[in-house]
């Protein structure tokens, strides 16, 4: 499949989704409008219709009609489905950007590093349920690894990508892309435990470490002024719920293990909040932030 006509199927569905109900003429004047898309042809309503049979097919979703309008009938499975959903956000956004190519100097986008040579291989290891050998050298020594690893799932983060593989000794461990010097697929054949499901296995953790000595716990933190606003529009994690709303702060509670992970990023909110509970994670914060404050004595 060209990349240009899944960038319409992309266009189509966004276009469809930002509409309460849309008429075929509408989005027909849309899409001629959008040269950079259609390169000013008309939508004729018989590839509309077929652009809609394989939008179902390849993403599930079900454009509509109803009453000669076209809706999304199902935007609680694309909202569910985070793998779907963030594909099709990313290429619409790089639809948007490329019509507005004269905007390029006036719109900045934050580096992420490259990892396109090692998703392919993985990605294809992870279909096949093949082993694969990684050259691997972690940030703490210079000492290079050489590991053949059964690849479960990639997660990115913090604009990193990550695996989570298995070790020939049985160990579960967690790989940097960016660490990853090289790739060799093998022939080698692994079986994924029928019982693993990738968003149950981080279901308890913030971000990409995992340990499950570290017992799930309820944790309270008070968000002071304005940034109460970035925590309700960017929650940290799926168990956030605002449970204590004032005019100066409010109180977020999370049910979570509070791995390094989290701590970090409590950490990164400065001044912004306060952890209320448990007693062993506030005390903690406390003890990091005055090593940190030992650090700035003149």
């Amino acid at each position: 499949m060209g990349v240009d006509i899944f960038k319409k199927y992309i266009w189509l569905i966004s276009t469809v989704n930002s509409y309460n109900g849309i008429g075929i003429k509408e989005l027909n004047n849309l899409y001629r409008d959008n040269e950079s898309i259609s390169c000013g042809e008309d939508l004729n309503e018989r590839t509309f219709h077929r652009w809609r049979e394989k939008i179902y097919e390849i993403f599930g979703i079900d454009i509509v009609c109803r009453k000669n309008e076209y809706y999304i009938d199902n935007k609680e499975d694309l909202k569910g489905n985070n793998t779907r959903l963030w594909l099709m956000q990313t290429i619409a956004t790089h639809n948007m950007v490329a019509e507005h190519s004269n905007l390029k100097e006036r719109i900045l986008i934050e580096p992420q590093p490259s990892c396109e040579e090692f998703l392919r291989p993985i990605l294809k290891a992870m279909q096949n349920n093949t082993i694969i050998d990684i050259e691997y050298k972690k940030f703490n020594n210079n000492q290079q690894e050489y590991l053949r690893i059964a690849p479960y799932c990639l997660k990115s983060f913090h604009r990193r990508w990550y695996m989570l593989a298995k070790k020939e000794s049985g160990e579960i461990r967690t790989y940097a892309l960016d660490r990853i010097y090289n790739i060799k697929q093998t022939n080698k054949i692994f079986s994924l435990p029928k019982d693993f499901h990738a968003g149950d296995y981080f279901n308890k953790f913030y971000g990409i470490i995992t340990d499950n000595s570290i017992p799930s716990q309820n944790i309270e933190i008070k968000v002071f002024g304005k940034q109460v606003h970035y925590f309700r529009t960017l929650p940290l994690h799926h168990s956030q719920k605002e449970t204590l709303t004032t005019k100066d702060y409010s109180v977020f509670t999370f049910y979570l293990a509070p791995t390094y992970d989290f701590i970090m990023e409590l950490l990164s909110q400065n001044s912004t909040i306060e952890v209320l509970s448990p007693p062993t994670l506030r005390n903690q914060i406390k003890s990091l932030l005055k090593e940190t404050l030992k650090k700035y004595k003149d």
